[in-house]
């Protein structure tokens, strides 16, 4: 038990590189106004696919995946399908970035509060008192989500500044959730056993 304890607390040590993408991702979309649109259909393409390829990884890591996170299979092929049609989609058509990259990004940020809300209802059906935290956490990336599709802001300044914000909130968010998985392993492994 105390060599699983140890590779799911390495896994949520990969997920904090994540998290630093999160946050460089986010600081390049709130300095938007200095590249392309190009530029940030490459950015938000590349930094969907990324994490996708990552929640595979983690899936498949030492088999942790089939009990811990098999959710990460779904998140991993939402990530990279939605991370090439952003590319190869407002790639072929720029005049489509205005309209679509919020919405793109607040469908993956939804997938990310659904991903968070599964392991909130998980944890409350077991008793596991990082349940409530976990929902807030999602319920909060899902809001943003919405907001992104939504985007009762207006230009598209706005909107890239807003997605760097939520990017970052996100990332931050993020990290929490894999601090918080990373610390209490031991606790979190008994409910998936």
């Amino acid at each position: 038990m105390n060599k699983v304890i140890k590779r799911m607390q390495n896994l949520m040590i990969g997920s904090l590189t994540v998290v630093l993408i999160y946050i460089l991702v986010g600081l390049v979309l709130i300095m938007g106004d200095k590249f392309k649109l190009t530029t940030d259909v490459v950015i938000i393409s590349a930094f969907i696919l990324i994490h996708g390829l990552f929640y595979i990884i983690r899936y498949l890591y030492d088999g942790l995946g089939k009990k811990v996170f098999a959710i990460d299979l779904v998140m991993g092929v939402v990530g990279i399908i939605l991370g090439i049609f952003t590319y190869v989609y407002l790639m072929d058509d720029t005049s489509k970035v205005l309209n679509m990259i919020g919405i793109i990004l607040g469908i993956w940020y939804i997938a990310i509060a659904v991903e968070k809300l599964f392991f909130g209802v998980k944890f409350a059906k077991a008793g596991e008192e990082t349940s409530t935290l976990i929902c807030f956490m999602g319920a909060l990336i899902g809001a943003m989500g919405i907001l992104l599709i939504f985007n009762p802001f207006g230009s598209f300044m706005l909107i890239t500044r807003l997605m760097g914000l939520f990017t970052i909130c996100t990332g931050i968010l993020d990290g929490m959730t894999s601090m918080l998985f990373r610390k209490r392993a031991k606790e979190i492994l008994k409910l998936f056993e």
